[in-house]
């Protein structure tokens, strides 16, 4: 047998094995719902950023390459750049392959401890509930450091989501939690 005859047997071989493999695919697809049981897949991650003042954005990979999605941070499509915690849903959007991922954050934390300047800062002031300043956006920017997730931006005022995130802090370390940076509070916050 000449070398072009063994040749063609074996590509003839070649392409029964791949009808016989494509038969075989199609066959077993016909019970699988691709589009619905197992794509697209959608790979997130928790991220933290070290504040710079640019735009920060969600690593996201899916598969099949190529879908039409969004990513929101905190509801709002718009890439963040402030110190702050952010609630990241990314939603795939393209025909016959629909899916929504949450329960990811994208974290973009001060650069160092003193935002105001000062090497360390010591609070002073009593804190609660309505109270505005630069006091309270170095508490909001220790808290957010320290990974209490309930603040998630630095504004200077001092609201419900920066008192839950005190009252985990009290608690945490053994004090009353009533959401207010007093003494006490003040004095673990100091150390």
């Amino acid at each position: 047998m000449n070398i072009h005859k063994k040749t063609l047997i074996l590509f003839s071989m070649i392409a029964v094995l791949l009808v016989f493999t494509s038969i075989l695919f199609i066959k077993n697809s016909e019970a699988i719902d691709v589009t619905e049981n197992e794509f697209p897949i959608v790979n997130v991650e928790n991220q933290t950023f070290i504040y710079d003042g640019t735009a920060k954005q969600a690593s996201v990979s899916i598969i099949p390459f190529g879908l039409s999605y969004t990513v929101t941070y905190n509801g709002n499509t718009k890439l963040p750049t402030e110190v702050g915690i952010y609630q990241v849903v990314v939603r795939v959007n393209t025909a016959g392959y629909n899916k929504t991922i949450s329960g990811y954050t994208l974290k973009i934390v001060p650069a160092n401890s003193n935002v105001l300047g000062a090497e360390k800062f010591t609070f002073t002031l009593p804190l609660k509930v309505g109270s505005k300043g630069n006091e309270v956006k170095e508490l909001q920017s220790l808290i957010i450091s320290l990974g209490y997730n309930d603040v998630d931006v630095v504004d200077g005022k001092f609201g419900l989501k920066t008192k839950s995130a005190v009252i985990k802090f009290q608690l945490a370390n053994g004090l009353k939690g009533d959401g207010i940076v007093g003494i006490l509070t003040r004095s673990i916050l100091n150390k």
